[in-house]
């Protein structure tokens, strides 16, 4: 996988840095041609002139003076008459006029003059003088791909680090391990995406703790009614049992049958709610009324403890799941009342927001550590 995600990269960086030499390359071409024709014309014209001045200064032949100004730039020569006839008619216009005439076709920059009665053509020795241009641009962009390879070959490396550790982070959560953590310091799209994964490992450990912990607890809450109801059950095959340990024995034996019940009725409740997107048991109540419906349900167990109501709730119609509901406010408040001290208080308050409904459950117990919160 290291191999395929590098090589990938790799591959991907220099198609793009290749299409772009290319683009370079014509664009250079293009660009350079007229500039480099103009200088080429103006270095001929500068040599035309130098023949030119020998022909009025001395009495030289043509070919005397080509033979005394060889230059390793250009070559001149004497056009026959077979040359002369292959010139267009403008051409030998301008040259019977005394003019230097430039002509560049297919990129081979030629100056044709009059010296005396002949006529000179003079010529880039290199022909292929805009080839040579066009290699130096070649090997320009050939040196840059292979320096961009050697660069990108150790980049990649350094770039897919943290990838490399990422992958190596998802394959221990596929194993159910929860406790990793990338270490990593970026603000990146990648960066963004370790922080987002080492959340969700967290998130996934949490949950985890959490579905061991409801086991146990399920576990627990099963095996004490079971073990009640064997009980009480062994002892009621005793003969001599007098008749009102028989129906104090039975009456044990239906109440732990009902807090089982009630058990696999809740356990029901949240596997549906986990199934469940959207609640669709929804129908109007007041919540006020609901919760204190829910107070006096539960008034033996905060009467027992001796425990003070601060009661002050706003009449709040709402539509939703009524029984769900009651089920939260039961447990909210059994909680407060089993945490609460001997003689403390319970403070209940429900009041309507611009966009919410609060509803809020204080008791003045022992609290909750920071990581019992977390």
């Amino acid at each position: 996988m290291r191999t395929t995600i590098r090589l990938k990269m790799i591959v991907s960086f220099l198609l793009i840095l290749a299409l772009s030499c290319v683009i370079t390359f014509f664009g250079a071409i293009l660009i350079s041609n007229d500039p480099l024709s103009e200088e080429l014309k103006i270095s001929q014209f500068s040599y035309t002139n130098t023949l030119l001045a020998l022909e009025k200064q001395t009495g030289l032949s043509t070919q005397e003076i080509l033979n005394i100004n060889v230059n390793d730039m250009y070559s001149t020569r004497v056009l026959d008459e077979i040359d002369k006839s292959a010139l267009d008619d403008s051409t030998k216009a301008r040259l019977e006029q005394g003019e230097k005439v430039f002509v560049s076709k297919e990129h081979m920059p030629v100056t044709y003059i009059k010296l005396g009665d002949e006529t000179v053509k003079i010529a880039i020795r290199k022909n292929d003088v805009f080839e040579v241009f066009r290699f130096r641009i070649a090997l320009v962009l050939l040196s840059i791909l292979l320096l961009s390879c050697i660069i990108l070959a150790f980049a990649s490396g350094k770039m897919l680090k943290p990838i490399l550790k990422l992958t190596a982070a998802t394959q221990k959560v596929a194993r159910g391990e929860f406790d990793v953590s990338v270490d990593i310091k970026k603000n990146d799209e990648i960066g963004i995406l370790i922080k987002n994964f080492n959340k969700m490992a967290k998130e996934l450990g949490n949950m985890e703790y959490l579905q061991k912990d409801f086991t146990r607890n399920v576990s627990h809450e099963f095996k004490t009614p079971i073990a009640s109801i064997q009980g009480f059950a062994k002892l009621l095959q005793n003969e001599n049992l007098s008749l009102e340990d028989r129906i104090e024995f039975s009456g044990i034996i239906l109440e732990e049958t009902e807090r089982l019940s009630k058990l696999s009725t809740n356990i029901l409740r949240l596997s549906k709610l986990e199934n469940q997107s959207e609640l669709t048991l929804k129908k109007e109540f007041f919540l006020d009324e609901q919760i204190r419906s829910v107070l006096v349900l539960l008034e033996q167990k905060w009467s027992n403890k001796n425990l003070d109501l601060i009661v002050n709730m706003e009449k709040i119609l709402y539509a939703g799941d009524e029984e769900l509901l009651q089920q939260v406010w039961i447990n909210l408040i059994e909680n407060a009342i089993k945490f609460s001290d001997e003689g403390g208080s319970i403070s209940i308050s429900l009041a309507q927001t611009e966009r919410h409904v609060e509803v809020e459950i204080a008791d003045n117990g022992m609290g909750m550590d920071e990581e019992t919160k977390q």
